[in-house]
């Protein structure tokens, strides 16, 4: 059996007990074991349409299903809880993403194995990091807790690959805990808009490639930047 790792988020209506909805469901699931789970943190929202603070955690489960099928899977529990994609990164009472599949990758239209943003994404990276500090990434070849050292450190020095440069628009006062450099000078991570490949690590520095997010270049890097400086908060036990 594969052993896999779910984020799960939502920020409509009682993200609780939508959260035990979508473990009650998938444990009467008999391919599916279900593993551990972290707490449940509070978190800044990440799109221009996203609402209020939003509610993360993850956990693990065990199954034969292939990446495609368990991904169906959890669409589908998704729509059946009220999820509908009319806006994308909008304000919704569930999200499931398929993070990590044992140490697979995989990149194909429909999905992509580890989850592009699952390495600097501050809401996924906290909650693993209770759980699975030992889980290592397949493609940045770092663990959990390596890559929570990476993104905490203050300032954070990020590295612009392409225009428009961060200071252009003024990234540099709205988000102090970062420092902006090209990408000829050392930096802690990086991020691209036009497009890398999904293994690309330059000298050692993992790049986001934010091509297919959301929005105009400014709010894309806006939320590139909430994700990976937002510190979580752990509200309670799940």
């Amino acid at each position: 059996m594969r052993v896999c790792w779910i984020g799960i988020g939502g920020n409509l209506g009682n993200s609780l007990e939508v959260f035990d909805a979508v473990w009650d469901e998938l444990a009467q699931q008999s391919d599916l074991k279900l593993g551990i789970r972290s707490g449940i943190y509070h978190t800044s929202p990440v799109g221009q349409h996203a609402g209020d603070t939003f509610s993360n955690a993850v956990f693990s489960l065990s199954t034969t299903l292939e990446p495609a099928q368990l991904l169906t899977r959890l669409q589908a529990i998704e729509i059946s809880l009220g999820r509908k994609k009319s806006v994308r990164w909008g304000s919704r009472p569930i999200d499931l993403d398929l993070l990590f599949v044992d140490q697979l990758v995989m990149d194909e239209l429909s999905l992509t194995i580890p989850h592009r943003a699952a390495w600097y994404r501050r809401f996924v990276i906290d909650p693993l990091f209770e759980v699975a500090p030992s889980l290592r990434h397949p493609l940045v070849i770092q663990t959990i807790t390596e890559l929570k050292v990476r993104l905490s450190t203050r300032p954070l020095i990020i590295a612009c690959l392409d225009s428009p440069q961060p200071q252009s628009l003024d990234f540099a006062s709205r988000f102090p805990g970062a420092r902006f450099v090209t990408g000829d000078e050392p930096a802690s991570i990086g991020f691209q808009l036009c497009g890398v490949p999904l293994a690309s690590i330059a000298h050692g520095v993992p790049i986001a490639d934010l091509t297919n997010t959301p929005g105009d270049a400014n709010q894309r890097i806006t939320d590139f930047l909430t994700s990976v400086l937002d510190e979580p908060s752990r509200v309670c036990d799940w």
